[in-house]
């Protein structure tokens, strides 16, 4: 039997063996019958039937009764209504442990980035769900990773890497649909959705079950001391790992300009013995001896040692080469960022930096700043200055027009 959009299905089990179709199963269309009544397999026959749909690409909406969605030609009862002695309860299944998903909270260049690291090595149990995370796979799997593109930021890496199930998002939605599945506890860092009350309440429904324990951790205001400490020594790497590299740079600079006058002296050696062959000359002339030994092996390199600066060590958030958030969309959005509630669907939310009336100033202060600096992106003029305007426009061009007349002599007149 086919179905369309909006059908009524009802299948009916009839279990009454001493009726014309005991022990039968039968399908029913808009309340008619689709087929056949069609037996029961002897080995399920006192046995407990289970009710199940198995279906794909649709969507179906489920009735145990009381009443049907569409009446049948005969009066018979429902799931909904069966009597004790039909049907067997099953033991109530073993709750799962609760596994949190948790939801940091914090401002763009403001240490975010590094509270998520920090806390991911704290709780190695914890999985990233996030762009950058499916960005970083894609680089260990093999994947030639490209430049970021105009809008990239640490928040959204927008790289393409030119495969299409990567560059439509559907890896991500993918993802987003199993993880709820795995029994795994994650960690959800995304910067400019979890500032956003919509987008709060759009992602926490995908961890709607009781087996998820659903936390917000707000990260805003002066960090701990040890925070601090961490930033300073993730700084101190950064400036270790770039002078090492230009000391590379520097070696291998010199090592090809040796290369090079090595290869010009042995030039010259030889030209200079075939210009002695042809004079005749009695005494061999000899090569000039190889350096020696590339002046004792070139000395092993010295330990490099970095430190910061007066100003390095004030500071309590770094820099990093991607911003963030990209300007142009931060310019769209962060007049509507909040703080996160328990009226959201949260089952805890915790700040972890500064009390929940500190942070809420720093928000709100941060916001104001924004205000006094941003470009405001999706600025658009209101329906007076509209018509004042196109008034102001419709003179504007009579005022043109009159002084061409003025400028002609045969209208002047």
């Amino acid at each position: 039997a086919k179905f369309a959009r909006d059908a009524k299905v009802a299948l009916l089990v009839n279990l009454n063996a001493g009726a014309p179709n005991g022990n039968t199963v039968s399908l029913f269309r808009e309340g008619a019958r689709a087929t056949e009544p069609q037996p029961i397999p002897e080995e399920l026959l006192g046995k407990p039937l289970f009710p199940h749909v198995v279906c794909r690409n649709v969507s179906v909406e489920v009735n145990f009764g009381p009443t049907p969605l569409a009446p049948l030609p005969f009066k018979c009862a429902m799931l909904a209504e069966a009597a004790k002695a039909d049907i067997e309860v099953a033991p109530k299944p073993v709750a799962r442990p609760t596994k949190e998903i948790v939801f940091p909270v914090g401002l763009p260049e403001q240490g975010y980035f590094d509270f998520v690291d920090l806390l991911l090595e704290q709780n190695p149990d914890y999985e990233e769900l996030s762009d950058r995370k499916i960005a970083e796979w894609a680089g260990k799997s093999g994947v030639a990773k490209p430049s970021p593109g105009v809008n990239a930021s640490m928040d959204k890496p927008d790289i393409k890497f030119g495969l299409p199930l990567m560059d439509d998002g559907s890896v991500k939605r993918v993802l987003n649909h199993v993880a709820p599945l795995s029994g795994r506890s994650f960690v959800v860092p995304e910067l400019r959705s979890n500032l956003l009350e919509r987008n709060r309440k759009a992602n926490l429904k995908r961890w709607a079950g009781p087996e998820f324990k659903k936390i917000a951790v707000v990260v805003m205001g002066q960090p701990p001391a040890e925070f601090k400490q961490r930033v300073q020594g993730l700084m101190l790497a950064e400036k270790r790992s770039a002078a090492e590299a230009e000391r590379k740079k520097k070696l291998h600079d010199e090592q090809r300009k040796k290369a090079a006058e090595a290869a010009r002296k042995k030039a010259e050696a030889a030209r200079k013995a075939r210009l002695a062959k042809k004079a005749g000359a009695e005494e061999e002339v000899k090569e000039e001896e190889e350096e020696k030994e590339d002046e004792a092996k070139a000395e092993e390199p010295e330990e490099i040692v970095v430190e910061l600066t007066e100003e390095e060590k004030e500071l309590t958030f770094r820099k990093t080469p991607l911003c963030d958030i990209a300007e142009s969309v931060l310019a769209k959005c962060y007049a509507n960022f909040s703080l996160p509630t328990k009226e959201e669907g949260f089952d805890e939310v915790v700040f972890k930096w500064q009390p929940e009336a500190e942070a809420a100033k720093v928000l709100k202060d941060w916001i104001f700043a924004k205000k006094l600096t941003q470009r405001v992106e999706d600025l658009k003029p209101g329906k007076e200055f509209q018509e004042v305007w196109t008034a102001w426009t419709k003179i504007l061009q009579e005022w043109k027009k009159l002084q061409g007349m003025w400028k002609d002599p045969a209208q002047r007149k």
